[in-house]
């Protein structure tokens, strides 16, 4: 009922000729507004609606909610269609992303931390899971096998070395 009774009230006053203290509306004008800033922009006194002429009719600003509606003389008197608003779906998007953060912020401060795949702590009551150090033996066999790995190495470089100065 607020609404038809508001789309009355324009149609009214737009019929009558003056909205809040506007100018008369007259025919729609026949070019395009142009570049400079016309003083139609600026509402008059302290209405709420204000105008600007654009082609084939008047693009009314609404300062209370930020609407904007294309008005036109049409066969039936002076009609005025909201303008397509992209912002409502920007809003609806940032409305939407913003509550899947808080979904995702809560959902991360209530997960636990992975478990790793394989056991890691030692077995109890085996023997095997105790730490031990390598005999005397181990350590001669290791060391040996370092010290042969050494001197093939060695043998090796002094080998490459012989083959070298051959060549040159």
């Amino acid at each position: 009922m607020r609404t038809a009774f508001r789309a009355l009230a324009i149609s009214v006053a737009l019929g009558a000729g003056t909205v809040f203290a506007q100018e008369p509306l007259k025919e729609p004008p026949k070019e395009p507004p142009s570049a400079e800033a016309p003083k139609d922009l600026m509402p008059h006194g302290a209405g709420r609606f204000s105008f600007a002429p654009a082609e084939g009719g008047y693009l009314r600003l609404d300062s209370a909610t930020g609407q904007v509606s294309f008005c036109s003389l049409g066969s039936a008197g002076w009609t005025c269609q909201l303008a397509p608003d992209d912002r409502a779906a920007l809003d609806a998007e940032i409305a939407r992303l913003q509550s899947e953060i808080e979904k995702l912020k809560s959902g991360t401060a209530n997960a636990e931390p992975p478990r790793p795949k394989a056991e890691l702590t030692p077995r109890s009551g085996n023997d095997d899971s105790r730490l031990r150090f390598p005999t005397r033996d181990e350590m001669e066999r290791a060391r040996a096998a370092v010290e042969r790995a050494w001197r093939h190495f060695v043998d090796m470089v002094y080998d490459f070395q012989k083959d070298v100065m051959k060549k040159d």
